[in-house]
């Protein structure tokens, strides 16, 4: 290769040199795996970071938190929005439905009773898509009503699900997000 001109190969003289030194820092480092990853776990880090929001946190609860099968209870989520951001209604008007916000529960031993229900939403003028949609400020509630069947055995029951969600500040929306959320609820045999 000696004498070769590094443009027969699609590189640029300059591009080549630092294509060389790159791969000469990256093979001669002597770092092991072990310090290789250290050095990069603050990059991790920052990743991790990236996929929380901080512009919404959630609470969960059920009401009440233990009850005999055959009862019903109430899954209730609160949001609240960092100052600034909204999020959408979970009962938007056809053309604005892909804004909405949702709510996925894991399947379980519980069936539903109804919909989800929210906290009064505003109308809110929207600079970001141009036009008044209702809209939760500050904070949401939502919750929805479930049935613990009568054969259901005691113990302690997980309820899980994601609460999908675009932010908006007026200018500039996220991409739909997910926010995990967790409960249990104690459950006693029918007696």
């Amino acid at each position: 290769m000696d004498g070769a001109d590094p443009r027969a190969f699609g590189c640029e003289p300059r591009r080549s040199i630092i294509i060389f030194f790159a791969a000469a820092l990256y093979f001669c480092s002597g770092l092991s795996g072990a310090e290789s990853a250290e050095r990069y776990a603050p990059f991790q880090k920052f990743l991790e970071s990236k996929l929380e929001d901080s512009r919404l946190s959630i609470s969960v609860a059920t009401e009440p938190a233990a009850l005999k099968a055959g009862a019903e209870f109430t899954l209730h989520l609160r949001v609240v929005i960092a100052e600034g951001w909204h999020i959408y209604s979970m009962y938007l008007a056809d053309l604005d439905a892909p804004l909405s916000t949702r709510i996925r529960l894991e399947p379980g031993p519980f069936s539903r009773r109804g919909k989800w229900k929210e906290s009064l939403p505003g109308l809110l003028k929207d600079d970001a898509i141009e036009k008044a949609v209702k809209s939760h400020v500050g904070g949401a509630e939502f919750s929805l009503t479930l049935y613990a069947p009568e054969d259901l055995k005691s113990g302690n029951y997980p309820l899980k699900g994601i609460l999908v969600y675009r932010a908006c500040d007026n200018k500039v929306c996220t991409a739909p997000r997910e926010a995990g959320f967790r409960a249990r609820l104690r459950v006693t045999e029918k007696s």
